[in-house]
Formats: C-alpha cells, structure tokens, sequence
C-alpha cells in the first residue's frame, strides 16, 4: 500500500490546505490555452470533466473558453469499445481516443485543419443510443424537475408524499457495487450499466419507480437528490442511484452519488448527527444523458452503502482509519410536505430544447442490452486545440 494514502486517511481526512493546494478548481484561470475534456458517463471522473469544461467556459479568456471541447460517451475510464456492462451502445458509440487527440494536436499546433463547425459540445444520449451537440452544457432547454418520494415506493412529479420509510444499515454488510462509476479494475471496484434487481431486494435499499413512461423523457445535465433524514447514529452515509427500468423490469444503473453525514455542509466542515434530529441532505449524482423510453420507468434506489465502490461508514462518529469498530445504524427518510425528499435532474423541455440540440443523422444499426434496435450516426470527429483533460480530478 502506497504510504501516502494512510497519509490522506489519518492525517486529512477534510478537505483542507492539503488537498486545496492540490486542486485544480483555484488555478482554471491560470490555463491559457483551449482544452479537450473526453469523459464516459460511467466514470468516476466524469463530474470533474464536466466541471472544468464549464469553469473555462466561464473564467477562461475568449480563446480558451470559445475554443475548448466537450465529449462525452458511453464509457468508463478505461476503454471506449460499444459494450460495457451489460449493454451494447452499437458501432457509432466508438470513438478513437488516439484519433481525437491526433485530430486536436494537428489543429492547435500544425493549423492542419480547419475550426470545426460543430458545437462545443458532444454528448451521447443513452437509452436512444444517439449522439447529440449543444452550445452548452447542460444543454439549452433542460430545465430542473423535481419527482417526489412517496410512502408506497412512487415517484412523482405532482408533489411531495407522505408518511416515512425506514431501514436498518449495518456496515457489516454493505450493499454490494453492481455495475456504477469506478475505476479501472473491475473485480475490485465495478463499474459498467448492469441489472440491479439483486440489490433492489435487500431490505437496506429503498425503491422509488415512477408508473411506465407514455412517451420518451429525455434527461441531460446533473442530478441530484435533495433527501430528508435523520439517523440513529452519530454520522453515516445516504447513498442515491438513478436507474432505468424496462418493460422486461431490468433495472439499468445510470448514475450514482453519496454523501457523509459529518460533511454534508462540506467537505471542509465537520458536524456531527443529533440523533433523531432531521436533517437534508444533499446527494449530487453524476451527471447523465439519457432518453427514457415509452414503458420504461424512472426509478431512484435509496441507501446508506454502495461498496465497494465507496468506503463503508462505520456509523460510530470516529476518526476514520483509527478503529475496526461497527455499529449499526436506524435510518429514517421522511418525504411529506415539511420534508420534500425528491429527486431534481434536468429534464428536456421539448418545445424549448429542440432548437438547441441537435441529433446527428442516423445511419448503422446499434442493439441496447434493454432491447431497443435504433440507428445513429456521429459525423467524423474533428476536435481543435492544444490541450488534453481526460477526466481530470479537480479537488
């Protein structure tokens, strides 16, 4: 074991001038050339090549922010093949690592091609299997929808619930990573699109479904879970996973996220649970792109463990790598109208995005592991600058 991580775990364990002095986010302002950010929605870099994407946009001078890239695939860290998981995302979900970066080396640096004419942004659209570009991301028209959390395990768009849900955690028993945003070897940490009806099961897991789509919902943005909460213990974990069932009920991961309770004001703060004190946390999730098709339906999975994937809470409150100690925990979520547990992303507004997203004309036939048969096409990539972000960890 590398000595620095006993360094991180005991030593700092928040995010503090150690890590502050490492991260990428203070120093964006600093990059004076375009950037090339590639990522894959099953990543676990994912976030952070979406966040430095957006921060040069924003903080970066005119060439830096109107010359950097954006794109995104059906990918995990490692590999850029059609299959991964359980799922074939088809021939035109490939893209050339190789290729791209060739591509944007001999623009920014022999001028050997002209400025693409294509947005700066190129996403794939799970679930349709589409490749779409935008100007931005999110992309124009996606607005932020709220589906509330209900009693009888529904998930709605019409307003908080009701009543309570409770389960026990104990981390002696964590719930097993199926599948998820990982990285880079997967008999250690699984990540990929796989069924997660085996852990759906557990009494530790909590199922929300909305009733079978009457028509394709389209998401693409962040996601994220707004939970209400309280615990028996002194500090733990909620975790959130976003999933999409098929007619045939397997239940496909999209993205994923967690938060600690003695960070869920930050992660350079510390505050400890009153417990039986309601409190809300705030689960961001991965970003995602994903079209729900008629049948299908939007289901949100509630925990405390997600392993091992992310480390396991021992629920005790003390200093993490210091003690083998467990304890269990009683955890309460609440969703009625003073506690709107719910599950916000961005959701198309169709009149609106239209115009703003374009779907790239179909042309080889790609097979989803759910059963849909489409056709897509991506226009050969011509990806202009200097500089390469491959899913950079910003802090």
């Amino acid at each position: 074991m590398a000595p620095y991580f006993f360094e991180w775990i005991n030593e700092h364990p928040r995010r503090d001038g150690y890590w502050q002095d490492l991260s990428l986010r203070g120093r964006l302002p600093e990059i004076t050339v375009p950037v090339l950010n590639m990522a894959g929605w099953y990543d676990v870099f994912v976030a952070a090549g979406v966040e430095t994407f957006q921060a040069l946009r924003g903080v970066g001078s005119s060439g830096v922010a109107e010359g950097s890239r954006l794109v995104i695939g059906p990918w995990a860290h490692n590999g850029w093949s059609r299959e991964l998981g359980e799922v074939d995302f088809g021939a035109d979900s490939v893209r050339s690592f190789p290729a791209a970066v060739v591509a944007w080396m001999d623009h920014r640096l022999k001028g050997v091609r002209p400025e693409s004419e294509e947005p700066p942004v190129r996403y794939f659209s799970m679930g349709d299997c589409a490749w779409r570009s935008s100007q931005s991301w999110p992309p124009a028209g996606f607005e932020p929808t709220m589906f509330f959390l209900h009693g009888d395990g529904a998930l709605t768009d019409g307003g908080p619930g009701e009543g309570t849900d409770r389960f026990v955690y104990d981390p002696s028993n964590p719930v097993p990573s199926i599948g998820g945003q990982s990285c880079c070897y997967a008999p250690q940490s699984p990540f990929g699109p796989r069924d997660q009806r085996a852990v759906e099961s557990r009494p530790d897991v909590l199922v929300y479904s909305t009733p079978p789509l009457e028509e394709p919902l389209e998401v693409a943005g962040d996601v994220r879970v707004e939970l209400f909460a309280f615990s028996s213990a002194p500090d733990t974990d909620f975790t959130a996973k976003l999933v999409d069932v098929g007619p045939d009920s397997r239940a496909i991961n999209l993205c994923e996220g967690i938060v600690r309770a003695r960070h869920r004001d930050g992660a350079d703060a510390e505050s400890f649970l009153e417990p039986g004190k309601a409190e809300c946390f705030t689960i961001e999730l991965q970003p995602t792109a994903n079209t729900f098709g008629a049948g299908h339906r939007i289901r949100v999975e509630i925990s405390s463990s997600n392993f091992p994937a992310y480390d396991r809470n021992p629920n005790t409150g003390t200093p993490f790598g210091r003690s083998a100690a467990l304890r269990t925990a009683r955890q309460t979520i609440l969703h009625d109208a003073d506690h709107p547990s719910a599950l916000v992303r961005q959701v198309c507004a169709c009149r609106q995005c239209r115009g703003q997203v374009t779907v790239l004309q179909p042309a080889h036939e790609a097979h989803v592991g759910v059963g849909v048969d489409l056709q897509v096409k991506l226009a050969d990539v011509e990806l202009e600058g200097l500089v390469l972000v491959e899913d950079v960890y910003t802090g």
